[in-house]
């Protein structure tokens, strides 16, 4: 059930993508805080489940596994239709794998534009920032207060 629990956890982001583009679509002109701030919710829950799951389960690698298996599959399906078929399906099966890292895609652009012109550039920064994110939150998590290590 934890397990369960945890793959849910890592779908959260696509939730907040399609309410993030409900309100980009809905109020056009407020979108600058909404990105700072859907970033920095991803990020925190990220770090929180990474902290939470590892003292849980017990297992670091399982945590991150776990917690970030949904963000390897939509980061899959993303480069598979923008590098390999050249265009997204327009459909909701195209949409999600956009809607999921439409959250972390202000901060990923601004990071892949300094190397990176191309969109699926920003997809793999944000993957590796929520995986660098959730990697810190267990190793958090896998250590008590008084230094006594939980998990491996």
């Amino acid at each position: 059930m934890k397990r369960v629990v945890l793959l849910i956890i890592g779908l959260f982001p696509l939730f907040l993508g399609y309410i993030q583009d409900h309100f980009l679509l809905t109020f056009k002109y407020y979108y600058t805080s909404l990105f700072l701030l859907s970033n920095l919710t991803v990020l925190v829950i990220w770090f929180a489940a990474g902290v939470i799951s590892a003292k849980r389960l017990g297992s670091k690698k399982e945590s991150l596994i776990l917690l970030n298996a949904p963000a390897l599959v939509m980061l899959l399906h993303n480069l598979f239709q923008e590098v390999i078929l050249g265009y997204y399906l327009p459909n909701h099966v195209g949409k999600m794998g956009q809607m999921f890292y439409l959250s972390q895609l202000n901060i990923a652009f601004n990071l892949s534009l300094v190397f990176f012109q191309q969109l699926f550039f920003a997809y793999i920064i944000a993957f590796c920032l929520m995986f660098i994110v959730s990697f810190l939150g267990c190793t958090v998590g896998s250590y008590r207060v008084g230094g006594r290590a939980l998990a491996r």
